[in-house]
């Protein structure tokens, strides 16, 4: 079997990104004492339900690819784990970098930049902080040295680093019969540790403040759902029900999409179970669109399409473009909804060309240096 591209997968690529893109728009409304419609359900619970959608994405992208090697492998080889290492690194490296440098030693010498609570100064400490960054762990610069504006959405790419730095290494020593286990066990002790730490957060001890943080962020039962979904995907032409109920299966995948779609707009949320509710919604509709191979116009559209496989770029830059705008494009018409709008649509504007440039000027050198295999070109857009 052969590594495929899948329909559908870059659209919602492209619409996760922007929901986290309007979240972050409001919250970075207020910190101008603007008029901020952050507090309302959908901008206030969009944008971290995303990123749980971006963390199920990439353990079915990086499970299928990675599965999909094993399989090829020949008696006495395994799969090539650095090669895995070196194209997350050619993907994710150069515009996290560029965009660090840039915050550290740019941006505070231009007035432009500076925004409420950021006057050109580094966090506490910034030489540390710097380190940390470097480091790739920006979680614990986040919570030592304070938050940057520009470089807060990296925290999801530290707990992606994380499963990529250590997921790949249980596939690449387990027998693939013994992965399924693998998976299945993942979830639930992930899912454990996340419940048990409920109680663990509510009190007062500051010692555990860096562990709740680690574990409210890093959703590994996410990315292990992704897994299970794309192990599943694999398995399929051998589940004989399966293959001849596709199109019942497919309807079943065009109703979650249909649910997921009702429950992010209505903001909908679950209390402790959000998140976890979504990745099983996420998961599910990932393995029925996949193994029925439906498409939906909307999330295939050649724009979609193409603003998904830069939506890397919107995630990053995203914050930027929305001060920028704040600063030249902000228009405040006297009606909330119809300001709110416009701006909303200015900064998804911006962040797309923005986005653009990036993925010409700096990522796609990265990207196609060397002349890829289909299996190599997918693994770098897995993100």
């Amino acid at each position: 079997m052969t590594a495929k591209r899948f329909y559908n997968l870059d659209g919602l690529r492209f619409f996760a990104a922007i929901f986290v893109v309007l979240g972050h728009a409001e919250i970075i409304k207020e910190k101008f004492g603007l008029p901020s419609f952050y507090q309302t359900p959908f901008f206030s619970n969009a944008g971290p339900i995303a990123v749980t959608f971006f963390f199920v994405l990439s353990g079915f992208l990086i499970t299928y690819l990675l599965l999909i090697e094993k399989q090829q492998c020949q008696p006495g080889k395994r799969i090539n784990i650095f090669r895995f290492y070196k194209n997350r690194m050619l993907r994710i490296w150069p515009l996290y970098y560029s965009l660090l440098l840039l915050i550290f030693f740019v941006f505070p010498f231009i007035p432009l930049f500076q925004y409420p609570g950021y006057d050109g100064s580094f966090p506490k400490n910034e030489l540390t902080a710097l380190g940390y960054y470097l480091g790739f762990m920006p979680n614990f610069a986040d919570h030592n040295f304070g938050n940057v504006l520009y470089f807060g959405q990296t925290w999801s790419l530290g707990v992606e680093e994380f499963f990529y730095l250590c997921f790949p290494v249980g596939l690449y020593l387990l027998p693939y019969k013994k992965l399924l286990p693998f998976f299945v066990a993942l979830t639930a002790v992930s899912i454990a540790i996340t419940g048990i730490s409920k109680n663990w957060c509510n009190g007062n001890d500051t010692g555990l403040s860096m562990l709740c943080i680690y574990i409210s962020r890093y959703k590994i039962y996410a990315f292990a759902a992704g897994a299970i979904a794309a192990y599943g995907y694999l398995q399929a032409p051998e589940i004989k029900v399966v293959q001849t109920q596709k199109k019942l299966i497919g309807k079943m995948a065009i109703l979650l999409f249909i649910i997921m779609l009702a429950l992010v707009l209505s903001g909908t949320s679950f209390g402790m179970f959000t998140h976890l509710i979504y990745t099983v919604l996420f998961a599910g509709f990932l393995f029925g669109a996949t193994v029925s191979n439906i498409k939906l116009h909307l999330l295939n559209n050649a724009m979609v399409v193409y603003a998904g496989k830069i939506s890397y770029g919107i995630y990053m830059l995203h914050p930027l473009a929305i001060v920028l705008c704040v600063k030249l494009l902000y228009i405040n018409t006297g009606n909330a909804i119809i300001t709110t709008l416009l701006f909303s649509a200015s900064t998804i504007m911006v962040t797309i060309i923005m986005a653009m440039i990036s993925y010409a000027v700096i990522e796609k050198p990265f990207l196609y240096r060397k002349k890829l295999t289909l299996i190599q070109h997918i693994n770098t857009t897995a993100n």
